[in-house]
C-alpha cells in the first residue's frame, strides 16, 4: 500500500521539519550528484502558491 502524499509545511524551521530522501529512477555519476547535494546544480524550483519565496 502506498504511503499518503507529504503535507507542506509553513517554514523549514517548523517543527515538524525533516529531511527527505527521494529514491529511484537511473543512476547518476557521482559528479552529478555532488553537484545537486551542493546546490550547483538543480532541475526544479519549487515556489509557494502565494507567489513568494
Amino acid at each position: 500500500m502506498l504511503s499518503p502524499p507529504k503535507r507542506a509545511r509553513a517554514s523549514a524551521d517548523a517543527p515538524s521539519a525533516a529531511s527527505i530522501e527521494l529514491v529511484g529512477g537511473l543512476a547518476e555519476k557521482p559528479s552529478a550528484i555532488a553537484k545537486f547535494r551542493d546546490g550547483r546544480l538543480t532541475d526544479v524550483e519549487v515556489v509557494a502558491a502565494d507567489g513568494t519565496a
